[in-house]
């Protein structure tokens, strides 16, 4: 299982997608609540100071009912009664009669509310004012101005977003964390399944994940599994068994007729006919032909492909066009690459896996097949081309599957599914290349 993935990509297992998704569920989540606490805080700390205003306002209008407020003197002194702070007291033309006057951008706002008929809110810099119409008693009205400083509640607003944030950062850590360990517990059974596959081979079929009674998904998914494997056993065994026997059974009629043309070669009497000489020969070589092809389809029946076995491709060669027999196409056979290469494979078994390939080759050519040999890493290359018309667009792995055969032809259609078979019980595999012209390619282990 891919545990990494390249930069610019979205992770490839998926322990790493639900990790990326829990993860990036939760950052959205904790960024709308503290969207949501930050508009929440705003409203709180506006409707906090709006109340500060009308309080300070009231309290205020109260105190000039009661005691009054001392107007400015003639030298234009600030002679106010004090009403505190960020407060203003202004009579019925606008002059200030209570507060000291403020500077800059304030006072110019604080200017222009002196003389407001009805209750006027407005924000300022770091200030929010408030002006109301006021009774300043024997029948004259006035307006009061009250501000507030916004810094502290600003100040307080954005401490309380800043830990917000923070705690939202440590819960997506937490969060991220915990879906980690979850899904690690959780998709451990699987890792441990797919390690266990992949170090089995085509001839353990006994084995099996073995992950003990099933207690979720993924465990019940591990006993179907095994259930499903020990029914593939069971059939794999018994075509194993059905082919052993045949194999078996053949050798027995075919030992005879062999020994029969040989004992007629060596009859002296009558003495033979050449023509008569040349059919028992063939009688011969064809039961030894049999006889190999049922040696090699035991050894893979029984996964027993002998090792350290050494055969020159040059003589696999040979011995793979002698199986093609006498009813091939004669086309040109042309051959290049390396020479002198050993592969680890029976001469048997190794032309066994190439002689359909050629044979193959040989029906579609036009009128040449090229074989290529060459050393890729620890494996020898042949590689077998023809000048035919190719594939015509079909799936390239199609034709491996048996009992597929092209309309014209007149065999089973089992030959390059026994090759690839054979082939890959020796360490090998028959695969076919894309593209023009029409490539086979059989490799065998390289033999040290």
């Amino acid at each position: 299982m891919t545990r990494g993935w390249p930069s610019g990509r979205a992770p490839r297992s998926l322990r790493g997608r639900i990790i990326v998704a829990t993860a990036a569920a939760t950052v959205l989540g904790m960024a709308a609540l503290v969207a949501v606490l930050g508009l929440v805080l705003r409203t709180v700390v506006s409707n906090d100071v709006d109340g500060v205003l009308r309080d300070r306002a009231a309290a205020v209008a109260t105190m000039v009912e009661r005691d009054g407020v001392v107007e400015q003197d003639s030298a234009g002194g600030s002679a106010s009664q004090p009403v505190g702070d960020l407060v203003w007291v202004y009579d019925a033309t606008g002059a200030l009669i209570g507060g000291a006057e403020a500077s800059g951008t304030l006072g110019q706002e604080v200017d222009l509310l002196s003389t407001t008929g009805a209750q006027v809110l407005v924000e300022v810099d770091d200030w929010r004012l408030l002006a109301e119409p006021i009774d300043l008693g024997g029948g004259e009205t006035g307006v009061v101005v009250v501000g507030v400083g916004l810094e502290p509640y600003e100040n307080t607003q954005h401490t309380a977003l800043a830990i917000s944030a923070a705690l939202g950062l440590v819960i997506v850590a937490g969060v991220t964390a915990l879906a980690a360990w979850s899904v690690g517990s959780a998709l451990r059974p699987v890792a441990t399944m797919a390690r266990r596959a992949a170090e089995w081979s085509e001839e353990d079929l006994s084995r099996r994940f073995a992950l003990g009674p099933p207690h979720d998904e993924i465990t019940e998914l591990g006993e179907v599994l095994d259930a499903l494997l020990e029914r593939v056993s069971r059939v794999i065994g018994a075509e194993q068994r059905l082919t052993s026997e045949l194999a078996h059974e053949l050798r027995t009629p075919l030992t005879v007729v062999r020994g029969e043309a040989e004992l007629a070669l060596l009859a002296p009497d009558p003495p033979l006919l050449a023509r008569d000489r040349e059919r028992f020969e063939r009688i011969v070589a064809a039961a030894d032909q049999m006889t190999q092809v049922i040696e090699t389809l035991l050894s893979i029946a029984r996964g027993e492909v002998a090792e350290n076995v050494m055969a020159g491709v040059e003589e696999v060669l040979d011995a793979a066009a002698a199986n093609l027999g006498a009813g091939a196409p004669l086309k040109s056979l042309v051959t290049g690459g390396e020479t002198g290469l050993l592969v680890a494979v029976p001469v048997g078994i190794a032309a066994r896996a190439l002689a359909p390939v050629l044979d193959n080759a040989l029906r579609h050519a036009r009128s040449q097949v090229s074989v290529t040999v060459r050393v890729r890493g620890q494996l020898v290359e042949i590689a077998v081309s023809d000048d035919g018309d190719g594939l015509g667009g079909a799936d390239p792995e199609l034709i491996f599957h048996a009992g597929v055969r092209d309309v014209a032809s007149s065999g089973a259609g089992l030959g390059l599914s026994l090759a690839r078979r054979v082939a890959r019980a020796a360490g090998g595999d028959v695969r076919i290349l894309p593209g023009e012209p029409t490539t086979f390619v059989v490799t065998f282990p390289l033999a040290s």
